[in-house]
């Protein structure tokens, strides 16, 4: 019993640090058979003291498809940084993302956005 509780303390020290410095973020679901809608890479400098803030819309001129996921990835997940969805998202044809850094840090996202097949 005490092997025990010692093994599960050991995997929530190992596993927690992963969890907690994590910036990344799935919106949706995201199956096997999507397609890529667009990718993009959102960057912005640091400004000395500030917060920066960046606005990205996606939105389909033709051959109109309902998303399915959107797939944000931090790629600095030591710095921190949010994203969130302003407007539309999955199920609908269009989405509005804001990425707001923490003070004092920039912006490194990749963005991905997979159709709902």
């Amino acid at each position: 019993m005490l092997n025990l509780r010692y093994i599960v303390v050991a995997v929530v020290l190992i596993v927690s640090p992963l969890v907690v410095l994590g910036g990344s973020v799935v919106f949706g679901r995201q199956r096997a058979d999507a397609h890529l809608l667009f990718a993009t890479h959102v960057t912005e400098p640091a400004k000395l003291l500030r917060i920066v803030e960046r606005t990205v819309t996606f939105t389909q001129e033709d051959n109109k498809r309902a998303i399915g996921a959107i797939v944000i990835d931090d790629i600095n997940h030591t710095i921190g940084g949010e994203a969130s969805i302003l407007d539309g998202g999955p199920t609908s044809t269009y989405v509005t993302l804001k990425f707001k850094s923490m003070r004092g840090q920039g912006l490194d996202f990749n963005v991905y956005i997979y159709d709902s097949p």
